[in-house]
């Protein structure tokens, strides 16, 4: 079955338009609504699991396992899903948080193997392409730190450390609210060690996730911080220069971040916005 097929089987008033994004995730479209001549959209995400047949083929392989096996290898996955969304919905009570509009799960027809999961949630663009269509401008970045620390708030008041901050994972609606989304490898201190067992995005991690150190919320006000710096520094980060990005700049930037040396003042925005960040980076 195809990708709009199964979003019109689960909902029929819903049109899946072009795809927003693709990936080893599964697939975003943008989706309409009509009714009465006024239409509504949203984006529609639809995960596949497991990822394909290749995927069936190369775990049946190694393990030897029946059908029946494999369903129960592969079903952890779609609880783990589950557990993103309803982790979502519960902290869709902050504007500042990405809100699930809709969820379902269809379980393949007797013969397959997998579920189709459906997420249907607000549309939105990423702050990863709102830079690459030319950034933001300096009054925005206010604003967007505000949002999404009023979304990290909430977070902490759920005893949940996001992991994951970047501009891939923050998100903005026509009206310029900015809005935290994936949590899909949010960290809630009530059911695990405040130890990592995964790390998010070294690129935005700060220096006690890359050492592997015990860490809390703080880490997603460092990793904010980081952004933040990114935005008013050209769109680059920390200690990156003018010149071409190489992997030994890259590494000497890694490493001069995580050992703490003090950020180079940026190019745009004020002494008291640079101030702010710098707090929000040190540890």
């Amino acid at each position: 079955m195809e990708y709009r097929d199964i979003i019109q089987s689960v909902w029929p008033d819903w049109q899946a338009k072009e795809i927003l994004g693709k990936g080893s995730y599964g697939t975003v479209f943008r989706a309409v609504k009509e009714k009465f001549g006024v239409g509504k959209e949203s984006a529609i995400k639809v995960v596949h699991i497991p990822t394909d047949d290749n995927q069936i083929e190369q775990v049946r392989h190694s393990f030897h396992l029946s059908d029946k096996e494999l369903k129960e290898y592969f079903y952890p996955e779609v609880e783990k899903l589950k557990e993103e969304v309803a982790l979502m919905e519960k902290l869709g009570e902050n504007e500042h948080c990405l809100h699930i509009q809709d969820f379902d799960i269809l379980e393949k027809p007797e013969g397959s193997i997998g579920w189709n999961i459906l997420i249907r949630m607000e549309l939105l663009e990423s702050l990863e392409s709102r830079i690459s269509r030319g950034g933001i401008k300096l009054g925005e970045v206010v604003s967007l730190g505000e949002d999404i620390l009023s979304a990290l708030e909430t977070c902490e008041s759920h005893r949940i450390i996001h992991r994951d901050i970047k501009p891939a994972n923050i998100f903005v609606n026509s009206k310029g609210v900015y809005k935290l989304g994936d949590f899909g490898i949010a960290k809630d201190l009530t059911l695990e060690s405040r130890n990592l067992s995964h790390r998010g995005t070294d690129n935005y991690a700060a220096p006690e996730v890359c050492q592997g150190k015990d860490y809390s919320y703080n880490v997603d006000i460092y990793a904010l911080g980081l952004v933040l710096y990114q935005l008013i520094n050209k769109n680059k980060r920390p200690f990156f220069g003018e010149g071409k990005v190489t992997a030994t700049l890259s590494e000497e930037a890694y490493r001069k971040r995580i050992t703490g040396e003090d950020f180079p003042t940026p190019p745009f925005g004020d002494e008291e916005l640079f101030a702010i960040i710098k707090k929000n980076v040190c540890f």
